[in-house]
């Protein structure tokens, strides 16, 4: 079986964390502390999935198929551009790329481009890089992996079969788990709930290691505004009424029980086991994450033209970059300077 994954608010909390993971690149945290991050970012419902999955087909190979068009079309916040960016040439196909596992680093990301970019354009997409390398990584160890898992990333609509015969896998075999509701009735795709609402204990884990790394009162103010100004359902921080000073806000899940992800139909390659009863599809209503396209026939170049902004402030008189949000209604990216 092929397992593919889609990240945001389906393998990872909210969208690529609600921006908490750019809050601690803006204030220069180490790359360990963003894939610690990471680490309580991960759906629950993962590892169950995959377990259950293993107790019905021989192997299990896992893919992370996301939406970030950004790593396709690039729109500056520096100057007035929008940059089709060439990767590895063997990375790319059909208007999606393919990171391999044995690729690990930022570094070795942007070497392998042919564009030529401005400084802060290449911090920008370093930390973009670098945030969902970290979302892989754990999702191998959440696994238990033996190596990284393969990494599409896309800018046009998903295709589960295309995607899986290109990696060398059978199409037949390969199935989507995705929390965007316009994919329910995709034989390939498995619908989940959103994962936008965390448990008591996950989110006490959450919360309280952001107060660990980064308080809210030493957030630069830029910072503050960047946070603050987004729609109030991927908003990862709040003011206190009582109080007037902002916090971290994780929007609580109803009991400490999650709803388990579903099974496709599994029947033509699962254990012979007569005994085994095959769950159907699980179709759940859901929220269409920000990451996803509005259309799923719109064009890769108007996908792109809508991502969210991204964000820069003067730092000893040089602009600071926090990678992008990725996909965002927004139909103009501003920039914002101090």
């Amino acid at each position: 079986i092929v397992m593919m994954l889609d990240l945001d608010k389906c393998a990872i909390f909210g969208n690529d964390g609600n921006d908490v993971g750019i809050a601690l690149q803006w204030m220069e945290k180490p790359q360990e502390e963003i894939i610690e991050l990471y680490r309580l970012l991960v759906n629950p419902c993962l590892k169950p999935a995959y377990e259950e999955l293993k107790t019905k087909a021989k192997k299990v190979r896992v893919v992370i198929y996301t939406m970030r068009a950004t790593f396709l079309l690039y729109r500056s916040c520096f100057r007035q551009a929008v940059i089709m960016l060439n990767w590895n040439p063997a990375w790319h196909h059909e208007g999606q790329v393919y990171f391999p596992p044995d690729v690990t680093t930022s570094e070795e990301v942007l070497q392998s481009s042919s564009c030529t970019l401005l400084e802060e354009e290449e911090i920008d997409l370093k930390k973009s890089i670098e945030r969902l390398f970290a979302a892989r990584q754990v999702v191998q160890e959440v696994l238990g992996l033996e190596e990284l898992p393969d990494l599409v990333v896309t800018a046009q609509p998903k295709d589960v079969d295309s995607t899986a015969k290109h990696l060398g896998y059978n199409p037949d075999n390969a199935f989507l788990w995705d929390d965007n509701p316009k994919l329910a009735r995709n034989p390939k795709v498995v619908n989940v709930k959103p994962y936008d609402h965390m448990t008591a204990s996950c989110k006490e884990k959450l919360i309280n290691y952001l107060n660990e790394r980064l308080r809210p009162e030493e957030m630069d103010e830029d910072l503050l505004e960047f946070m603050l100004d987004v729609d109030p359902r991927d908003r990862a921080l709040q003011v206190n009424a009582m109080t007037g000073t902002p916090e971290y806000f994780v929007p609580l899940a109803k009991g400490d029980n999650v709803r388990q992800w579903g099974m496709p139909q599994l029947a033509a390659f699962a254990r012979p086991d007569p005994s085994l009863k095959v769950k159907t599809l699980e179709v759940e209503s859901g929220s269409l994450s920000p990451v996803t396209p509005e259309s799923e026939s719109a064009p890769a170049p108007l996908k792109a033209a809508k991502s969210r902004e991204c964000m820069a402030h003067s730092a000893h008189d040089k602009p600071k970059v926090f990678g992008l949000r990725d996909g965002s209604a927004a139909d103009l990216m501003r920039l914002k300077v101090s």
